[in-house]
């Protein structure tokens, strides 16, 4: 309580300082009265006053003792002064600021990156309570979906559950055709997450049949502009009229990560108006999430569900015939607090490892300004020789001047985390607005409190850091020699040990970052010089999507498309155009299939694996792939259906099926265990490996089927125009919606840029660890810069008598470079072996160049080096420049 009441006294320390002073004023002047009565002469009465009542500054002190904790005002006191030294200063504070804001800058930044991509959880109330159900499947990994009966029976059990099943489909809101993501929910899903509606009201559980939806904060505000009336509002779902209820609360956008759920509508009407597609109650369809208590393990929870899932779902019984999941399995529960991770598209195992290693990077740049700053306030100190000594000679302890230093750390770190953070969150801003794939929209700008609690860590950290070496060094303070003529204030070896140490930490932090840049960026040259088997210059790329729509439904796909590729190729301009499953880099639904090969031992697992993709007449000459062996495909023919099919494959299928033989003309299956019943497919023709899935990927053994032979609900217009590839997009889009509209992209994309896109992550990574080195290598030339002065400054009648008794220019250079290239030495021998481990860390994102290059590390050697003499001309120079006379007098 005592101290609750201090903290009261100091919140009103000035008010009291007034008061205590009028108080003190009021007793002067009752006995000045008092003696004047008595007969002294006005000035005599003062001063008989003033000795009665004593000294009053120390009846000051004594009362702010009581009102404040005396360590606390000399916290205060301390605080005050720096402030004052701080502004005296201004170009070592500019200096040491920047520094700290460098450093706290690009550590908070990349820590909100990695929370907003790795660490976010979901915006629900209580999200680390959601869980998601999973099964387990014998020699198949995990399955996410289930269905409806069994979600059913595993409702009765002790734990509270709600499904959803994801889907797209067409929309059409107020004449604007587009594609929406739809969440078909149960009607205990939002009482189960806990969600309040932002506007109207959400689904519950008396809304299983109505077709009506409720339209997440982003979308009512990007794509219904905010339409104040919007509860009411009739759109058109997969041509069917859909009322808006509600819209959720801003940040939700579904459970799925990283993909947006647009709408969400009640699952038993997506199912009767077929937008949601279910064969039976027994297709595994559906998501199950639930909700454990406080304290609740995941592995108990499955426990208690166990019972009730072997009963019921654990031999497939209630798994349709067709999906042939008939093994027994066991349940699952994982945590979803962060959003049930995306198979396919899982960007945080894409980013993971480069953005953890950005962390590291920007870490040791952290170290490199804290050890510059230590540098700075290590040569202050020693200006500040005298004021120390004299402080310590006066009664001082070195606690209490280590304070006063730590202090002075304190408010630049203060300063400096203030700045970094503003830093942090202009940078957040630029990379969210950049094109950085998937990771812009993931970015968030506003800084949270787990983003400021880090920022407040690390600027303690530099507190410590960045006062240690200065604190250490007055420790070891000299009485005599300041006090005495201003001399030294602390012996050579202990200069030497400390900004020595602390410029090689430099040296090496910045060969570690700038070698680890170095193998970036070569990583990234290797990538855009790398063969890709296509050419992606001036090819156009659109998608077409009828799934879920009427078009899938009434088989017209085949058809729609071949209309398609009529008008495009009929558009002035348009060279060739071909449609495709899968374009290379750009993206579509290619498929894994198992390949039997007629007249030879069956294969398994992935020997019997590959690709395939299905494609038009002229895709491979659209793409520019050419066409080694054969024939390309046919045309489609009214025809009767041939018993085999013609299909094509590239080298690496023609290798690794038919190594030694000519493959045109075999015959292999496309189906698991040479089943009789699979289609054949005969080959016509061989095309060059291309790399279809990654830029880093080496190309995959694939085939190439006929559009013409299935239904293909996803299909990619592929395009060669002749004349400017912006001109010729209009008119391509414009064809497509007239074909069908909504079923499109609004324009076609470069399948240059798609290429470009698909090094984002690589570009990221390569720029960011760049301007870390570029960084590093300035902190390099300030730190040994400004020792090599201080040495100077300190030898100068050490140099003066040299050059007194004959020395030239060259050898007092060779005194400074020998210095400086020493500790450039210690440090560039301290750092090899960190490059090296480093580049093992990363060596998983490189491509082309191995962790341990030696041409990488004599490049990054260099450039230190470099950087090092750069900041060594000043100081000799003036070292050059001494007078030999001036530094005889000055002593």
């Amino acid at each position: 309580m005592r101290w609750l009441r201090r903290i009261r006294y100091w919140l009103r320390f000035r008010a009291e300082q007034a008061e205590l002073r009028r108080e003190l004023e009021l007793h002067h002047r009752l006995l000045r009265e008092e003696y004047e009565r008595r007969g002294y002469t006005p000035a005599d009465a003062d001063a008989a006053a003033r000795r009665t009542m004593g000294n009053q500054s120390y009846m000051r002190e004594e009362a702010r003792g009581v009102w404040l904790p005396p360590r606390l005002e000399a916290v205060l006191g301390d605080w005050r002064y720096a402030w004052r030294g701080l502004r005296r200063a201004p170009g070592f504070a500019t200096v040491a600021v920047l520094s700290l804001a460098l450093g706290i800058g690009a550590n908070t930044a990349i820590f909100g990156i990695i929370h907003s991509v790795l660490l976010a959880r979901l915006p629900v109330p209580a999200a680390t309570q959601l869980v998601q159900l999973q099964r387990a499947i014998p020699g198949k990994g995990v399955d996410e979906s289930f269905s409806r009966a069994e979600f059913d029976v595993l409702a009765t059990g002790p734990l509270p559950l709600a499904m959803f099943s994801s889907s797209f489909a067409s929309l059409d809101a107020g004449g604007v055709p587009g594609t929406v993501s739809i969440d078909a929910v149960d009607g205990r899903y939002f009482r189960l997450l806990g969600l309040h509606a932002e506007r109207g009201r959400l689904i519950g559980p008396g809304d299983e049949d109505a077709p009506i939806a409720v339209v997440t904060e982003r979308f009512w505000r990007t794509r219904l502009n905010a339409d104040s009336g919007v509860i009411g509002r009739t759109i058109t779902i997969d041509r069917q009229p859909i009322t808006i209820v509600g819209v959720t609360p801003a940040g939700y956008a579904g459970l799925r990560f990283p993909s947006i759920s647009d709408v969400t509508m009640p699952y038993r009407a997506a199912t009767t108006l077929q937008i949601v597609r279910e064969r039976d109650a027994r297709s595994p369809i559906v998501t199950i999430v639930g909700r454990r208590t406080n304290g609740q393990s995941l592995d108990a929870l499955a426990g208690e569900l166990g019972d009730v899932w072997r009963r019921c779902c654990a031999s497939g019984a209630l798994v349709s015939a067709s999906n042939g999941r008939t093994t027994q399995s066991a349940l699952r529960v994982a945590d979803v607090s962060r959003g049930i991770p995306q198979r396919k598209f899982d960007v945080r195992g894409r980013y993971a490892r480069i953005l953890f290693a950005l962390m590291a990077g920007v870490a040791v740049l952290l170290l490199a300004c804290c050890a510059n700053v230590a540098n700075l306030l290590l040569a202050r100190s020693r200006a500040r020789s005298s004021e120390m000594a004299v402080r310590l000679a006066l009664g001082a302890s070195k606690r209490r001047v280590v304070a006063q230093l730590m202090v002075e750390s304190a408010q630049l770190a203060l300063i400096g985390g203030g700045a970094g953070l503003l830093l942090a969150w202009w940078a957040t801003a630029v990379l969210s607005r950049a094109r950085i794939g998937d990771l812009s929209s993931l970015i968030s700008t506003t800084p949270n409190a787990s983003v400021l609690a880090f920022t407040a860590a690390v600027s303690l950290a530099c507190v410590i850091v960045c006062g240690l070496v200065p604190a250490i060094s007055v420790t070891r303070t000299d009485l005599v020699s300041p006090l005495g003529h201003g001399g030294p204030r602390v012996s050579r070896s202990a200069h030497g040990v400390f900004d020595g140490m602390l410029v090689i930490a430099q040296v090496a932090l910045a060969l570690l970052l700038v070698s680890g840049a170095a193998l970036l960026v070569q990583t990234l040259r290797n990538l855009q010089d790398t063969a890709l088997g296509f050419d992606p210059a001036e090819r156009l790329a659109l998608t077409v999507e009828t799934r879920h729509t009427g078009y899938e439904r009434q088989g017209m796909t085949v058809q729609l498309a071949a209309e398609m590729l009529r008008r495009v190729n009929a558009i002035p301009g348009v060279r060739s155009a071909a449609f495709g499953s899968l374009a290379p880099v750009y993206g579509g639904r290619g498929s894994l299939d198992n390949v039997t090969v007629r007249g030879a031992p069956p294969l398994t697992g992935d020997d019997a694996q590959t690709w395939f993709v299905a494609v038009t007449p002229g895709y491979f000459a659209t793409l520019g792939i050419p066409i080694l062996q054969g024939r390309d495909l046919r045309a489609p023919s009214s025809g009767p259906v041939p018993a085999t099919r013609e299909v094509l494959v590239n080298e690496r299928f023609a290798k690794k099926f038919f190594p030694g033989r000519d493959p045109i003309g075999q015959v292999f299956q496309d189906a698991d265990d040479g089943d009789s019943t699979a289609t054949e497919d005969r080959i016509v023709g061989v095309v060059g490996d291309a790399k279809f899935i990654d830029v880093r990927s080496d190309p995959q053994p694939m085939y190439f089927v006929p559009v013409a032979d299935g239904d293909w609900p996803f299909l990619v217009l592929v395009v060669r125009p002749s004349r400017a590839a912006g001109a010729v997009g209009h008119d391509i889009a414009r064809s497509i919606a007239a074909v069908a509209p909504g079923i499109g992209e609004s324009d076609p994309g470069l399948l240059s840029a798609a290429v470009k896109g698909a090094l984002v992550r690589e570009r990221f990574s390569a720029r960011l660890a760049s301007i870390f080195g570029v960084v590093a290598l300035c902190l390099v030339a300030i730190g040994l810069y400004g020792v090599l002065l201080y040495r100077v400054a300190e030898r100068g009648r050490e140099i003066g008598i040299r050059m007194a008794l004959g020395a030239d220019g060259r050898s007092v250079v060779r005194l400074v470079l020998r210095q400086s290239m020493t500790l450039v030495g210690i440090g560039i021998a301290v750092g090899v072996p960190l490059a090296l481990l480093a580049g093992r860390a990363v060596a998983s994102q490189l491509y082309g160049v191995a962790p341990y290059s030696v041409a990488v590390l004599a490049i990054a050697t260099s450039l230190v080096v470099v950087t090092a003499a750069v900041a060594c001309v000043v100081p000799v120079r003036r070292a050059i420049r001494i007078d030999p006379l001036v530094a005889l007098r000055s002593e």
